[in-house]
């Protein structure tokens, strides 16, 4: 059908129009209806990008939420954490003071006791150091003479 028309055309240098008026309104209704098909998949595709959008978006949303109240929990957790550990030390703080105190004054009486006691035995020991001293002197002196007198008697 289009042969002559094609033949045409090539051998008078395109004055001729190569397609028929009813060629190119099948072909541009052709073209339309793929424009069209085209326009419809766009449409849906965008309309299936929008929905999974929005639910992201809402994920978002939900996941920023749940972060925000995880922070708040995180930070009262940790006041309350750092208020128990306050009031631990304060206690602690409060009980050790007295019972430093104490302890000074225990600390005190014991070397007083401790200065006295070593006074004491001291004395106790000066006294029996003399006391032996006075019982064994006597004594070793005898035998001292004694033995003083053994030698002469064996040197002479």
């Amino acid at each position: 059908m289009g042969m002559i028309r094609k033949t045409l055309s090539v051998s008078t240098l395109g004055l001729v129009s190569f397609r028929s008026t009813k060629e190119q309104l099948q072909r541009a209704e052709r073209a339309r209806l793929g424009a069209e098909r085209a326009l419809e998949r766009e449409r849906a595709g965008r309309l299936a990008a929008e929905t999974r959008i929005s639910a992201a978006e809402r994920r978002l949303e939900r996941a920023s939420d749940a972060a925000h109240h995880a922070a708040l929990r995180l930070a009262r957790a940790k006041a309350k954490r750092n208020a128990d550990r306050t009031e631990r030390v304060q206690h602690l703080l409060e009980n050790v003071e007295p019972a430093g105190r104490r302890a000074r004054a225990v600390a005190k009486q014991s070397a007083r006791d401790a200065r006295r006691n070593a006074k004491r035995t001291l004395r106790q020991a000066h006294d029996v150091a003399v006391s032996t001293k006075e019982a064994v002197s006597p004594p070793l002196e005898r035998a001292v003479a004694r033995a003083a007198d053994a030698i002469d008697q064996l040197s002479s």
